[in-house]
């Protein structure tokens, strides 16, 4: 995922390919809409960003800056990204879910590879950690990702 406008990443792109034309062929657009977002651009930073030529582009001074600032911009996104990624897999949320025994043996099994699970099974002879009486017999807790939640919340 870039998160980069399409201005500038239409702007990076000729920059590194140094012609509309293979710009977008790489970005998969016409060279009309990059050379309308190129433009756009030009006009609200007020300054050209390429030199014409009729074999291509070259970049103004002010276009060298603005490439230097999009290759940060591009490095720093990258960053928050994984910074995100890492932290996201830090947390753990509890499902919790009862059910009858023979239901859970065969319904459940570990919702992903970053996932923790653990089984409690009860019975009649069971003395510690009994359900109360009207509950099922059966409850699974698994620690999971929150990418197993892809709403945001673990149900409780």
């Amino acid at each position: 995922m870039n998160m980069l406008t399409p201005a500038l990443l239409y702007f990076q792109a000729v920059a590194q390919e140094g012609t509309l034309t293979d710009a977008a062929e790489k970005l998969h657009v016409s060279a009309s809409a990059i050379s309308r977002q190129i433009n756009k651009l030009e006009s609200s930073l007020g300054t050209p960003l390429f030199k014409r030529h009729a074999r291509g582009v070259e970049l103004t001074e002010a276009g060298r800056l603005l490439l230097a600032y999009v290759r940060r911009a591009e490095a720093e996104g990258a960053a928050v990204r994984e910074e995100l990624l890492v932290s996201m897999q830090r947390k753990t949320r509890t499902l919790r879910v009862a059910c009858a025994e023979g239901f859970a043996r065969v319904g459940f099994r570990q919702p992903s590879p970053t996932s923790a699970a653990s089984m409690t099974t009860w019975n009649s002879t069971s003395t510690s950690s009994h359900p109360p009486k009207g509950r099922a017999g059966w409850r699974r807790e698994m620690r999971t990702s929150p990418q197993c939640f892809p709403w945001g919340r673990s149900p409780r």
